[in-house]
């Protein structure tokens, strides 16, 4: 089988390390991208990366590929760069409208913040995955990098994955022409998500909300242009409500976006015309429960810079009897937001005759890291944790390391909930395992970040600041451990009251 390309398009100024002999951003990114590939979806890949002095007629390729272009203020100083680019667009645009399979996949991977004036309409529209943060009070830039630190990894190898995620998808479509009959069933099924945008306080929660809804198979569909007119916006908006059956609002401190000749930002235009949508769908006459439309708007529990204009906005969203009463309207914490979401479309689905892509085992399942020879000190907890109905995987010990390691990293794409062992072992060894359960994430995990705690033997010290994100950590000793113990970090696990 011939392997699929990806070419990655850049400046060549993106790539300059910043400290000899350290590889630059681009060469990084491309040599991660490759091992999570190699991980997800076998050896089938090939790469070649671009810059404006590799660029002549010989560089197009002349089979299906992958073009990522790294967009940055660099990128688009060259013309060659961005004239690169152009030569795509038509035919892809062309062949979009025709709904065939194109024979190249656009993936914009943004390094630092672009003017949407810089960029193409297809550009804008397509796929895109932004590797920086805004600050949403001073509007500061951050470029997110590989540090190779699992406290500072996790959005980088996260983004990465959907980047990866991507391109396999692709692949399998190439391979297999069915997809497209079954996205036309999908669409007439109205099983989709419309997940409006945000302001810059909620962007990596829409994110997260985003990439879950993906990896478990649900079609989202969301604003491409949001630098379009009014008229325009409503248009595309409608138009993607009405292949949907659920549509996700997010609110917190940021109105969002002001939209062009109209006083409103983006996040009111899209609530209102979802709320809009909702009443005309379900006024219809006997329309059944399982076919209405579901609008949930999530209000940020923690405001507390929040503009006259926004608190205004909120107050009478809350108010608004007409607006709100075929909406959720929660201001819950953000998880509780994810399983509401994930019963209503495992709900629509089951309605629907189909089966849930969601995850329907009621038995949550933890790993247990240890040492071979610590073992037996590790069997009363586990014998504790199989009393409370949950099934507990011991580290695998037998065969060639390869093999181990791939045992290892299966085992945490799969668990619900890790715990590790801290006994005889070196704190390096403990901060090897904690990496290795940030970059599952990376590296097929599909259930997203999960709790992770470490039993600590004895008088054992370990500073877990220096290295570890503690939301997701708790911190326990083996002496007399009992049910107790364990309760914040099994609430966490399963996400159930304990009362």
């Amino acid at each position: 089988m011939s392997k699929s390309q990806i070419i990655i398009v850049y400046s060549n100024l993106d790539d300059k390390p910043e400290i000899f002999p350290k590889s630059g951003w681009v060469t990084t990114l491309s040599n991660n991208l490759l091992q999570l590939l190699k991980r997800l979806d076998g050896d089938f890949y090939t790469l070649s990366l671009l810059t404006e002095y590799d660029i002549d007629p010989e560089s197009y390729p002349t089979q299906p590929s992958v073009v990522i272009p790294i967009l940055s203020k660099n990128f688009f100083q060259s013309p060659l760069l961005s004239g690169y680019l152009e030569v795509f667009e038509k035919d892809v645009q062309k062949i979009t409208r025709k709904k065939r399979i194109s024979n190249y996949e656009f993936i914009s991977v943004f390094k630092n913040r672009v003017e949407d004036d810089l960029l193409s309409d297809y550009i804008i529209s397509n796929r895109k995955k932004y590797f920086y943060t805004v600050d949403p009070v001073t509007d500061f830039v951050t470029e997110i990098k590989y540090e190779d630190d699992p406290g500072k990894d996790n959005d980088y190898w996260m983004k990465l994955y959907d980047v990866a995620n991507l391109i396999k998808n692709y692949r399998q479509n190439l391979k297999s022409p069915l997809n497209q009959a079954e996205d036309l069933i999908d669409d007439m099924k109205l099983c989709g998500v419309y997940l409006a945008q945000v302001g810059l306080d909620l962007f990596l929660d829409r994110e997260n909300i985003f990439r879950e809804l993906y990896r478990n198979n649900i079609k989202v569909f969301q604003v491409e242009k949001t630098d379009s007119l009014y008229e325009d916006l409503v248009e595309e908006i409608n138009g993607k409500l009405n292949k949907c059956h659920i549509s996700i609002h997010l609110i917190g401190e940021d109105p969002g976006k002001l939209v062009k000749n109209r006083g409103l930002t983006l996040v009111e235009i899209e609530n209102q015309l979802a709320s809009q949508h909702s009443k005309q769908i379900n006024d219809q006459p006997r329309i059944k429960h399982a076919d209405r439309f579901k609008r949930v708007v999530w209000l940020d529990p923690i405001r507390e810079n929040v503009s006259v204009k926004q608190k205004l906005f909120i107050e009478n969203l809350k108010k608004d009897f007409v607006n709100i009463q075929n909406a959720e309207i929660l201001e819950v914490p953000i998880e509780e937001l994810k399983n509401f979401v994930n019963n209503l479309i495992e709900y629509r689905s089951s309605a629907m005759g189909s089966t849930s892509s969601l995850n329907k085992s009621h038995k949550k399942s933890i790993y247990f890291i240890c040492n071979k020879k610590e073992r037996k000190h590790c069997t009363p907890i586990s014998k504790l944790l199989k009393d409370q109905g949950y099934d507990v995987v011991f580290s695998n010990f037998e065969g060639e390391l390869l093999s181990i390691r791939d045992v290892h990293f299966k085992n945490l794409n799969e668990c619900n909930g890790t715990l590790i062992y801290y006994g005889n072992n070196s704190e390096n060894w403990v901060k090897s395992k904690l990496f290795d359960s940030v970059k599952a994430l990376g590296m097929g995990r599909i259930k997203g970040s999960n709790p992770t705690a470490i039993i600590v033997d004895s008088e054992k010290k370990i500073n877990l600041d220096l290295y570890i994100d503690t939301d997701k950590l708790m911190y326990l000793k083996n002496d007399n451990l009992t049910k107790e113990t364990f309760k914040p970090f099994l609430s966490r696990l399963d996400n159930t009251s304990w009362e």
